[in-house]
This record gives C-alpha cells, sequence and structure tokens, in this order.
C-alpha cells in the first residue's frame, strides 16, 4: 500500500496477519485477515491516512465498528 504502518499481504498488523486486499472505498481499504488474539478470520478496515486525522471521520469509523461487532 505504501503508507508508512500499512500492512501488506502477508505482513502482520498489531495483532492480525494480513492476507489480502477485499477492497477499497473511499474512507480506506478492507483486508482479508486473521485475529491471531481471538483465533478467528476478520475483516480488517483501516481508514485512509487523511481521514484518520479528521476527528469526526475517527468517531463514525468507530461508530461503525461497533455496529459491526453487534452483527451476528
Amino acid at each position: 500500500m505504501g503508507d508508512i504502518g500499512r500492512p501488506e499481504a502477508g505482513q502482520r498488523f498489531a495483532h492480525f496477519h494480513v492476507y489480502s486486499v477485499l477492497g477499497r472505498g473511499g474512507m480506506g481499504v478492507v483486508f482479508s485477515a486473521y485475529n491471531v488474539r481471538d483465533q478467528r478470520a476478520v475483516a480488517l478496515k483501516l481508514l485512509t491516512v487523511d481521514l484518520s486525522k479528521d476527528p469526526s471521520s475517527r468517531d463514525r469509523f468507530q461508530r461503525e465498528s461497533r455496529l459491526a461487532r453487534a452483527l451476528r
């Protein structure tokens, strides 16, 4: 991806093993990954660098994350 701190397929990012890019959008990139802590496959979404600096974008992203975790 080129951004510092952004994972590439086959790398580890925090406690995730990143497999591949699932999609790209206006807010960021979604990766197929494995959560080592929870021992499960996940979709890992990361904000773009520009949006990560904007407090309202971060708040919206966090709300979306909480809602997604609540889904079964």
